[in-house]
């Protein structure tokens, strides 16, 4: 909204969720806003953690109303997170982090819902970050592998070409497939570092295999 409409705009837009959070919690509870597009509440006194989860449910319904901002109509939606106190922590450092670790579970869930911070997303949290870390090194390191798998013409049984396939050659795992890693290479943005190696390779051996056999074929690429 920032980049369409200009940042008065996207001010004008975090006033009115401000307002309608405002609307939804009670006159003793806190809303603060921590940065970007985050807000944080502190709800005391809740009979179960259920009650928690009934007002992250109304917070999601007032979200889910279209806004009006300088003449555009302005559709938002949000992602909630839930710690308990003291079960999931028993002073305010933790209960953020692991209320922010749930928001992000909502997130991959695909929005627009909340979710309650459990002992799993932790361990996921921590194996997503050590996979992050290897990635970054995994480039240098040597450790990244391009396979092609051929395409035949099932008539003639002539090649015709091939789609290069990305593998990372993890020293204690063996090939691990595009679909443990890619995900955390488009979240972190190393998609572009990584996907430029591919193509990269791609070209090389393509040029190599049409000037020993010909004639020419192509080689697709995924390209993020």
């Amino acid at each position: 909204i920032n980049d369409t409409l200009g940042h008065q705009a996207g001010d004008l837009l975090l006033k009115e969720v401000a307002r309608r959070l405002g609307g939804v919690v009670r006159k003793g509870d806190t809303l603060s806003r921590q940065g970007g597009d985050e807000f944080v509440l502190v709800l005391e006194g809740l009979k179960t953690p259920d009650d928690a989860g009934q007002v992250a449910q109304k917070i999601l319904n007032a979200l889910a109303q279209p806004c009006e901002i300088e003449g555009h109509r302005i559709s938002t939606s949000g992602s909630v997170g839930i710690a308990v106190y003291p079960s999931d922590g028993a002073d305010a450092p933790t209960l953020m982090r692991h209320a922010d670790t749930a928001m992000y579970a909502a997130k991959s869930g695909g929005r627009k819902n909340y979710q309650f911070f459990s002992a799993d997303m932790n361990l996921r949290t921590t194996e997503r970050l050590q996979l992050e870390e290897a990635m970054r090194g995994a480039l240098e390191r040597g450790e990244l592998r391009v396979f092609y798998q051929p395409r035949v013409d099932m008539t003639s049984g002539r090649l015709t070409g091939a789609e290069a396939l990305l593998r990372w050659a993890h020293p204690e795992h063996g090939l691990v497939g595009p679909d443990r890693f890619m995900r955390v290479l488009e979240e972190t943005g190393m998609i572009h570092t990584f996907g430029e190696w591919v193509l990269q390779q791609a070209c090389n051996q393509t040029k190599a295999w049409n000037a020993l056999h010909g004639p020419p074929f192509a080689v697709s690429v995924n390209f993020s």
